[in-house]
C-alpha cells in the first residue's frame, strides 16, 4: 500500500491508500492483517546500508529502481508512518525504530526483543502457542 501510494500525489494518497484497501480486501477478498510491523529506518541511512551491501546477486546495479530514488523512499517512509500512526489504512500497528538516538543501526536482537515484547501480549490474549496461530 505504501509504495503504491507513494507513486503519487501528496494529495491523492489517501484517494490511492481507499482504493488500494478496496481492491485487495473487497475484491480479492485477501485477509485484512491482525498486525502490521513497521521497522523505521531514516532513508539516509538505509541508502547508507544498501552501498555498503554492493551489488545485488540479480544485476551489476548496487541499487535497484527503488533504492536510488531517495524522494521516493521519503515518501513511501512518510506513508508507513501514517499508516502506523493510524490515520489511514487498516489494522493495528506496532512501530519499532531501527536507529538509536545517534542515527545508528540499533543490534538486531534488541530490534527482536522489542517485537517480541510487543507481540507477547497478543499472543497471550489470543491464547496462541503456535507460531502459526496453531494450538
Amino acid at each position: 500500500m505504501a509504495y503504491q501510494a507513494a507513486q503519487v500525489l501528496a494529495a491523492h494518497r489517501t484517494a490511492m491508500l481507499e482504493w488500494t484497501c478496496r481492491l485487495e480486501y473487497a475484491v480479492y477478498a485477501l485477509p485484512r492483517p491482525d498486525i502490521n510491523v513497521f521497522l523505521d529506518l531514516p532513508v539516509d541511512y538505509a541508502n547508507r546500508l544498501v552501498r555498503a551491501r554492493g551489488k545485488h546477486s540479480y544485476s551489476d546495479q548496487v541499487e535497484d529502481l527503488h533504492e536510488s530514488d531517495l524522494t521516493y523512499l521519503g515518501d513511501c517512509r512518510s506513508v508507513y508512518q501514517s499508516l502506523a500512526a493510524g490515520s489511514q489504512g487498516d489494522g493495528r500497528w506496532i512501530t519499532v525504530s531501527c536507529a538509536d538516538q545517534m542515527n545508528k543501526i540499533r543490534d538486531p536482537i534488541d530490534i527482536a526483543g522489542e517485537i517480541a515484547h510487543e507481540l507477547n501480549p497478543l499472543l497471550i490474549k489470543t491464547g496462541s502457542s503456535g507460531c502459526h496461530g496453531q494450538d
